[in-house]
């Protein structure tokens, strides 16, 4: 066997096989002779049938399944051979090959990228800080407070906040409409739950009053046959009420499940959850940081086969919330990107454990499933589902692996603290920032 080997760029390789004829005709031999014992062939009992009529009649059939197996095979020779590691299955283009004849093909395909000079000196990275403030309680005090709102009737007219009970009829051109007509329909006004302007011309209605008016629907409505269009609504308030919420008190607190220490102990149990959410986050935004230093600080060839297959498994994953994703553009090139990311980071990862010889201890594993388990009502079974999955465990020893690898890269780095709210800490992130958050 012959190899010869040329780079077509930093990571990508055409590799030249050729088999000498002795080997392929040796091979389509042996194929004829095996098969010759399995056909039938009238007039010659199993195994009798002369080779000639064999390769008449089946020398096509073994001769592609031959160079097929030859091609499979001395492919993964010549890789060990020239201590080759691909990135992904090769494409094969075949040259010459047959009975009598030399196998040559070409394999091209990428390799995994040579690491070994990885710069990770002078990472300069923004850490992000937070405290819980008597504020951030109070604000989340309030939002618990409005989970156990009442509502009671009132014969005034409805203003901003009340709440309006409609029976409702919606025309466009003078004909009814999907989802146009409803009863018992509760709207509060200001919440912005209806299409812009609806809300606005319930102020003043009361109970027992009718009103017609017109809305347009944005142009940009999910229903296209209603995207801008004028619409006029009957409506009739079968209810107008406002809201009641309940005192700050002990009976609040146990009502949230807090049965002893009332208002004080209900506080310190907040402090601990927004906490909690707050290191949660915090450990997100700092991995990220790093890793975005370490990739600032690098030029990674990326294989494009690594990224293909990334990107399959985020589209994948997309298509269950949105099954038509694939055919946006846009989003494709969003999640491409974020393939291409996650595969480099992928990659740094493996060099790094693998120079620094990194093993998840079994104790940080252990406080990682402990840690996790802390917001869920039965902790303990929580941590054996985990553990009764080799799979399940394997993906808290990477989360172990990758806090490692952060830890290190912290110790030389120029860090630089951000103090911010809790509120703009928990602000929506982007697309991607909330992806990589999930890895």
């Amino acid at each position: 066997m012959q190899v010869s080997i040329e780079q077509s760029g930093n990571i990508e390789r055409k590799m030249t096989i050729t088999l000498p004829a002795e080997r392929v005709d040796s091979e389509i031999s042996k194929q004829l002779q095996r098969l010759s014992k399995k056909v039938k062939v009238p007039g010659f009992r199993p195994g009798k049938v002369p080779m000639k009529i064999m390769k008449s009649r089946y020398l096509g059939q073994v001769m592609q399944d031959v160079i097929g197996d030859l091609i499979q095979s001395s492919y993964q020779e010549a890789l060990g051979q020239e201590s080759l590691r691909p990135a992904g299955a090769p494409s094969i283009e075949t040259s010459s090959g047959g009975e009598g004849k030399d196998l040559e093909y070409t394999a091209t395909f990428e390799i995994y990228p040579d690491l070994s000079g990885l710069n990770l000196g002078g990472l300069k990275i923004e850490r992000t800080m937070c405290e819980i403030t008597d504020s951030d309680i109070d604000t989340t005090l309030e939002s618990l407070r409005r989970q156990k709102v009442e509502w009671t009737g009132i014969d005034d007219e409805a203003k901003q906040g009340n709440r309006v009970t409609l029976d409702f009829k919606g025309t466009v051109d003078g004909q009814p409409f999907t989802g146009g007509e409803g009863k018992a329909m509760p709207v509060v006004i200001g919440s912005g739950s209806l299409i812009p302007g609806f809300e606005e011309q319930l102020i003043g209605i009361k109970k027992g009053e009718e009103r017609t008016f017109s809305v347009n629907f944005p142009d940009d409505y999910h229903a296209a046959e209603l995207a801008g269009k004028e619409a006029v609504f009957e409506v009739k308030a079968t209810e107008v009420a406002e809201e009641v919420l309940p005192e700050v008190d002990e009976q609040l607190a146990k009502s949230f499940g807090v049965e002893e220490g009332g208002i004080e102990k209900f506080r310190e149990e907040i402090h601990d959850n927004l906490k909690r959410e707050a290191d949660d986050r915090l450990e997100i935004l700092l991995r990220d940081a790093v890793f975005q230093a370490v990739l600032d600080n690098n030029v990674i060839d990326i294989p494009k086969a690594l990224v293909g297959h990334e990107l399959n498994v985020l589209l994948e994953s997309a298509e269950k919330e949105h099954p038509d994703i694939r055919k946006s553009e846009e989003a494709t090139a969003m999640y491409e990107k974020l393939a291409e990311r996650r595969v480099a980071l992928g990659l740094i990862l493996a060099e790094i454990t693998d120079r620094e010889n990194m093993v998840p201890a079994s104790d940080a594993v252990e406080q990682r499933l402990q840690k996790l388990a802390e917001s869920y009502e039965d902790p303990a079974s929580f941590v054996n589902w985990y553990k009764s999955d080799r799979k399940r465990l394997a993906e808290i020893e990477a989360q172990v692996l990758e806090s490692m690898v952060v830890d290190k890269l912290l110790k030389d780095a120029e860090i630089t603290d951000n103090t911010v709210s809790f509120q703009e800490l928990v602000k929506p992130a982007s697309t991607e920032a909330g992806k990589e958050g999930q890895e």
